[in-house]
């Protein structure tokens, strides 16, 4: 693209970032984009960043990757599908319409010059509608609107796409869209049958290595005497992960091994309790409750036993750890395309929910010969393009959305 003159006052200045996670289900959207702003944060970039959430593990999660957050009242999702307040009794509207103030309000007093907006064109409920109005009139700011590589089944994605009137919000307020996966996988441009702009703008990153979460982590949660083999289970947020992880707590350790089980803060209190007393009285098995860093511990894992989610899965790939997985299948089919697309290429095993036992994991550990990724099995170098690509831009003032045609025209 071409670019505009730089002054050493803006060559002087730190650039700007602010990240919009909805997070209305779970950590994934938001461990995702925590890993990306850790990056933008160092070198060579060295941005200025602000997290804006849903959630309140943010400040957790931001804290360990050295950048700031703001959370705003949360939202959860019912099992019909519909938000609510989560703390706050109130309806979907109410709290959006908070929401929304906080985040125009935010934005406008930290100025920034990138937005990075998760999933959600005009964020949950049209909440960031107020925002990215103000953003195109101030002109200066460029958006970016960021995609894990699979939505849903096609059918469902492309109906939600047209309903919240995606193609012309990102016509109208968006530079590019970031697809974080790799096309050879899942090719979402075409599955989810985009056009016109919205298919120019679109731009895979590849996945998103995850190794980077552990560089410079604190001393192994691992004793160094004990020589067993580890088999690691972890159920993301814990929202929907009780029966994996009640199955995993009742499954039998093979000789030798020894199981870590990390609920997520979102586990089901009665759930939980059934866990400990299964658990509790074991040597094999240890329970890990608390917040913690996952990826610490696939990075020892010799097994992994998870769901689908994008990190965990992106996890799996990128330590090269062998796994079982068993997707959510409601309410979406995220998951299941996700484990089955991997699956058919030979990178772990997947497993049906109906065939999911505390034997069937116990066997599956014991097992020697089960498909194991390689580093170089998928596209893991999506972190490194997104520093390469903001580079292009910063430290300068971005140019706004009346140029960016003119830009793209000259790539």
């Amino acid at each position: 693209m071409t670019q505009p003159t730089t002054t050493a006052t803006t060559q002087m200045s730190t650039p700007r970032i602010a990240f919009y996670s909805h997070d209305t289900m779970g950590l994934g959207h938001l461990r995702r984009n925590i890993l990306i702003a850790s990056v933008l944060a160092d070198a060579p970039v060295r941005a200025d960043v602000l997290v804006i959430s849903g959630a309140r593990e943010a400040c957790h999660f931001a804290m360990q990757a050295g950048v700031d957050c703001l959370t705003v009242p949360s939202l959860c999702k019912g099992s019909d599908g519909e938000y609510a307040g989560k703390f706050l009794r109130w309806t979907c509207e109410q709290t959006t319409r908070l929401r929304s103030r906080v985040i125009a309000s935010a934005l406008e007093a930290f100025s920034p010059d990138l937005f990075i907006v998760d999933k959600v064109p005009r964020g949950v409920a049209n909440e960031l509608d107020v925002a990215l109005s103000e953003l195109l009139r101030q002109g200066k700011a460029r958006c970016i609107l960021g995609l894990r590589e699979i939505l849903d089944d096609p059918i469902t994605a492309i109906r939600q796409w047209q309903e919240c009137d995606a193609d012309r919000t990102i016509r109208d307020h968006y530079h590019e869209i970031w697809i974080y996966g790799d096309p050879c996988v899942y090719d979402s441009v075409r599955h989810y049958r985009f056009k016109g702009v919205t298919a120019e703008r679109s731009f895979y990153t590849g996945y998103l290595n995850q190794t980077r979460r552990v560089l410079g982590a604190e001393a192994s949660p691992f004793q160094a005497s004990d020589q067993r083999s580890v088999a690691v289970c972890t159920v993301g947020g814990g929202q929907d992960g009780s029966r994996l992880a009640l199955a995993f707590a009742a499954a039998p350790m093979p000789p030798g091994w020894r199981g870590f089980l990390i609920t997520g803060p979102f586990l089901p209190e009665a759930d939980r309790q059934r866990i400990r007393q299964l658990i509790g009285t074991r040597s094999d098995c240890t329970l890990i409750e608390e917040l913690v860093e996952a990826d610490r511990y696939i990075a020892r894992a010799d097994k992994v036993i998870s769901m689908a989610g994008y990190n965990t899965i992106t996890s799996i790939l990128s330590f090269a750890k062998p796994a079982l997985v068993v997707p959510r299948i409601l309410p979406r089919q995220e998951q299941w395309i996700r484990a089955s697309q991997l699956a058919g290429r030979g990178l772990l095993t997947l497993m049906e929910p109906s065939q999911l036992s505390p034997t069937a994991i116990g066997n599956w550990i014991a097992e020697r010969n089960v498909p194991t990724p390689q580093t170089d099995s998928v596209d893991l170098g999506g972190l490194e393009r997104i520093a390469n690509r903001v580079l292009r831009w910063l430290p300068r003032h971005c140019s706004p959305m009346s140029n960016f045609r003119r830009e793209i025209a000259v790539v």
